[in-house]
């Protein structure tokens, strides 16, 4: 359980930081998990317009999707969320709950870089490449939304010059077909 509690603060930031992108129906699943850790089961009387001051939905939502909804919509959403985790979570589980749901994004785990590309006409050439246990993946710069995933198994060859590019080749996605990815990159840490 302390592992988890630790390991869940840290991990905490990432997703309301928007260093990892989260749909909407992810972002609001991990709010309700936030407010059962710090405030328990949902209690209708008190967990109403209000609870949470609008300026401080910021420790709930990322900055990244803010705009989305105006705070009053938010506040509502995160408190249907939380209701519905009703008695399914035990008061020693809501950051192993956490962790469990981002382990599972796309991007848990991932070094960032960002890059220029100019072989896919159908990603963007300014784009952020995410490298994990999971392959090489291919993001919007701004919000971290994955574009494509690369398996590792897809990948038959790659390489990089320091300061000048990272180039990868993958298998198409018909079978035994090869396609050709050079994504140039001055690999700045974001």
């Amino acid at each position: 359980y302390e592992i988890a509690e630790v390991t869940g603060v840290q991990t905490c930031a990432l997703p309301i930081s928007g260093y990892y992108y989260c749909p909407i129906s992810t972002v609001l699943d991990l709010a309700a998990i936030l407010m059962y850790h710090k405030f328990g089961v949902h209690v209708p009387s008190k967990h109403c317009a209000g609870f949470i001051p609008k300026g401080r939905l910021y420790e709930f939502i990322p900055a990244t999707i803010f705009a989305e909804k105006k705070p009053d919509e938010w506040e509502r959403e995160i408190y249907r969320v939380h209701a519905n985790l009703g008695e399914n979570i035990s008061d020693s589980e809501p950051m192993t709950e956490y962790l469990n749901i981002c382990r599972e994004l796309d991007c848990y785990g991932c070094a960032f870089f960002e890059a220029k590309q100019y072989c896919l006409m159908n990603i963007p050439p300014r784009l952020l490449i995410g490298i994990n246990a999971k392959g090489i993946w291919l993001m919007k710069l701004e919000t971290r939304e994955n574009l494509e995933l690369f398996k590792l198994s897809e990948i038959y060859r790659w390489g990089f010059k320091p300061g000048m590019n990272f180039y990868f080749e993958a298998k198409g996605k018909v079978p035994g077909e090869k396609r050709s990815e050079e994504h140039t990159s001055e690999l700045q840490s974001p």
